[in-house]
């Protein structure tokens, strides 16, 4: 919705980022920072990455089961802060990805 003008919204995205404000708000200041990191990723992408996102990753995430989504950020935890030379020695360490499905694996390993 960047780029529109408050007028501009119909009473159901004005409702939706209201609510969203409020949660934004209620959150606590590790969570607003989280938020804000993530805004600044999302604005970085390019209009490909982001409908790839959209498209592709999001409804794949959906479909996932809630257990292996936590498996899944867990890890994703773990590689999180580590340099690159380390987060690939992890990703090809098949103790890293046991346990996780032959249809989720690939998308770990490089």
């Amino acid at each position: 919705m960047r780029g529109k003008v408050s007028r501009d919204f119909t009473p159901e995205e004005r409702q939706r980022f209201q609510g969203m404000r409020e949660a934004i708000q209620a959150a606590s200041p590790q969570q607003q920072q989280e938020l804000r990191d993530r805004a600044q990723v999302w604005q970085r992408m390019t209009p490909q990455q982001r409908d790839h996102v959209r498209n592709e990753v999001l409804p794949k995430w959906q479909q996932i089961r809630r257990t292996a989504k936590r498996a899944i950020q867990q890890r994703l935890g773990v590689l999180k802060n580590m340099p690159e030379s380390a987060r690939n020695q992890h990703l090809n360490d098949p103790n890293f990805t046991r346990g996780m499905s032959q249809e989720i694996r690939p998308r770990f390993v490089t």
